[in-house]
Formats: C-alpha cells, sequence, structure tokens
C-alpha cells in the first residue's frame, strides 16, 4: 500500500525501492539449467552479469572465487588480507568490517531501527512533490495521522534516541577516547566548561568534503528531520517557549547543538519527560546541519538542506503548514 493511500500505512523507516531480476543463461542440457546444477558438475566458469569471462581468480587458499574485473578480485581479497578496519560509529555498536561499503550498508540497518518513514517524514515537513508525484491535502492529512499515532509510542521514544547517539558520535565526538584512558577525566572536564571561551567549538567541525562515506551525509539528515519530526508532532506543552535566540546569549549555534546533543545522547533512556523538553535545542541542531549541507553539491542534500530551513520555520510557528 503506497503512503498516499491510507492513514493505516506501516512505517517503512527507508525509501521504496524496486527490485530487478537478472537472467543469466548457462550452457548445457535443459535439465541442468532448470536446476542449476549444470554448471558445477560440468566445470563451466559462468559469464558475468554484463558478458565479461570471469578471468581474475583469488588465489588465496581454499578460496575458488573468480571475478570478470580486477577491482572486483582486490575488493573480495580485503576479505583474507585487511588493510583498515572501518568501525560503526552509531550509538554503542562496536562492529567493524574491511570494506567501506560493508560498513555503509551495515548502517543503513541502524537508519532502519528509526521506524519512521523518510517519505512521511518529508510530506509532515512540507513537500509538495516526492516521488513524482504531487502531495494533496488529503495526503498531508493522512501523514498528520500517522506521526500523531507514531510520536506517542515507546518504541519511537527509543528510537529518537538512537538518532541522537548517531549524531553525537558523528558530529559531536567523532573520535571518543577509551574509558580507560587517562585522559578520559580531562575530556569529561572539559565538556563540562564548553560554554567559556576557551572551551568553544569551531563554527563547523564536521565536514561534507571530507567525508569518505558518501552515505553519511543522508544519514544525518534522516536522523535529524526524524528528531523534528517527533517534537513537532508532540508540540510544545502549554506554556513553554524557546531559549533566547544565540546570538544573544553569547555563544554559537554549534556550542549549544553540542550541549543539546550531549545531553540527550548521555541519557539510558528518553522518558516522556525527556522528550517533551526537546524542543528546546532543537532550532540549534537544525542550524548546525543546514550549515553541514551547505557545504554539499548533490541534488538530494540540497534538497535536504532546504527542507531543513522548513522545518526550523514550522518549528518557531512562521508557518504551519507551506502552501501546496
Amino acid at each position: 500500500m503506497s503512503w498516499m493511500e491510507s492513514p493505516q500505512t506501516a512505517h517503512a523507516g527507508v525509501l521504496p525501492t524496486t527490485t530487478t531480476t537478472t537472467t543469466t543463461t548457462r550452457t548445457g542440457s535443459a535439465s541442468s539449467a532448470s536446476t542449476g546444477t549444470g554448471t558445477a558438475a560440468s566445470g563451466y566458469k559462468r559469464a558475468s552479469r554484463k558478458g565479461a569471462p570471469r578471468r581474475f581468480v583469488c588465489d588465496h587458499a581454499g578460496c575458488d572465487k573468480i571475478y570478470s574485473r580486477a577491482e572486483h578480485l582486490q575488493r573480495h581479497q580485503l576479505n583474507h588480507n585487511p588493510k583498515e578496519i572501518y568501525r560503526c560509529d552509531v550509538g554503542d555498536c562496536d562492529q567493524k568490517f574491511v570494506r567501506l561499503d560493508l560498513l555503509s550498508r551495515h548502517k543503513k540497518r541502524h537508519t532502519a531501527s528509526l521506524h519512521a518513514d523518510i517519505v512521511d517524514c518529508q510530506v509532515y515537513a512540507g513537500a509538495k512533490r516526492l516521488l513524482g508525484r504531487k502531495v494533496s491535502s488529503r495526503d498531508y492529512a493522512n501523514v498528520i495521522k500517522r506521526m500523531s499515532a507514531w510520536s506517542g509510542m515507546a518504541s519511537t521514544r527509543h528510537a529518537i534516541l538512537h538518532a541522537f547517539k548517531l549524531l553525537h558520535r558523528v558530529v559531536v565526538d567523532p573520535h571518543p577516547r577509551r574509558r580507560n584512558s587517562p585522559h578520559h577525566h580531562n575530556h569529561h572536564h572539559h565538556n563540562h566548561h564548553h560554554n567559556h571561551p576557551e572551551h568553544q567549538h569551531p563554527a563547523v567541525q564536521y565536514s561534507v568534503r571530507n567525508e569518505p562515506d558518501p552515505h553519511r551525509p543522508w544519514i544525518m539528515y534522516y536522523a535529524v528531520l526524524s528528531i523534528w519530526a517527533f517534537v513537532q508532532a508532540l508540540g510544545r506543552p502549554p506554556g513553554k517557549g524557546f531559549p533566547l535566540p544565540t546570538s544573544q546569549l553569547g555563544h554559537s549555534s554549534y556550542a549549544r547543538m553540542v550541549e543539546y546533543v550531549s545531553g540527550v545522547a548521555a541519557l539510558n533512556e528518553l522518558d516522556e519527560r525527556a522528550s517533551a523538553a526537546l524542543h528546546e535545542g532543537l532550532p540549534d541542531l537544525l542550524d548546525v546541519m543546514v550549515d553541514i549541507l551547505e557545504e554539499a553539491d548533490a541534488e538530494l542534500l540540497v534538497e535536504a538542506r532546504e527542507r531543513l530551513k522548513v522545518c526550523k520555520e514550522m518549528l518557531l510557528g512562521g508557518i504551519p503548514r507551506p502552501g501546496i
């Protein structure tokens, strides 16, 4: 069922994808072709899906893998002779990989645990067209119902806490010190005093241009958008406003974002009381993420940046709903 049809649409957590089935023709008898056993029995090495012969053989003991391209063989050989270890930086995950593409694939599973449909989140944030279709008023009304139900689930609070931990590891503390490090105490001591000028963070530490993983900026956007959608769906408690603008507080949006994200990421559980206060630092998080995406040239990330600007206006009450 599509995201446009019913308020009861389940949240998938990822963008819809299409699956293409590729058929490979093998030589041999009709019976062996139908069972798929003819190749192994005859010793025939099937051609690659693009028709190129497989001639690059892995020489590792006990491995019989054969590839049609040298770079594919080199990538495979990293599994036997790892040159670099890529660690997952999401929350408390300690998974390690020898290939960056495997790490990227693994991290997508973390974002899937947000239980928030990225399409619903973007419609909720005022997107006028998605997936080649215009978003109608009825579509938007259905999304509001789904987001309202989603925001009230205990599993959603856990997922939002997970999003904060991801952002903390990537933007705030990309190289955490070990707990048994002799500098661990000093590190936390400085964090408690980051409001002082000598401990202020630079405008933006994370850089899209220096990011080796092309998926990470989108994952970060997805995390921030999910946090915004959760806060927006909950609404502000009566009488609760926002702190003074950062320009009136004497320190940067980045420093306030660090305090905000660090405080939430340190929680073991995001309860209803803590959830009700999430709106206070969210404008700074949106500002910092917009600044980060200013470096992005990809059309998808440029659109993401503009969407976050709209999110902030909606959060502050500037626009209840962009016109369709």
